[in-house]
């Protein structure tokens, strides 16, 4: 699954240690986690950046529509 959205967030998680981003896309909007070598380009990620991004896990929507436990396998910015 492939997401091209715009950053509303970032989040730093201490404990276990975590590096989140918010992505909106349309009405939807998702937390992403960003893993491994994709945490360095995590640290220049702002606000109102457009990202494409490739998850690794499979999306499932809540209520609310978001979307939960997704995983950065790619992210660029475009």
């Amino acid at each position: 699954m492939k997401v091209q959205g715009v950053v509303i967030q970032v989040k730093y998680e201490s404990k276990p240690p975590k590096q989140k981003v918010k992505i909106q896309e349309g009405s939807n909007s998702m937390w992403v986690e960003l893993r491994g070598k994709l945490k360095e380009i995590g640290k220049y990620l702002k606000e109102g950046d457009k990202l494409s991004v490739e998850f690794i896990s499979n999306a499932q929507e809540s209520k609310t529509n978001t979307f939960n436990n997704l995983i950065a396998k790619t992210i660029e910015r475009i």
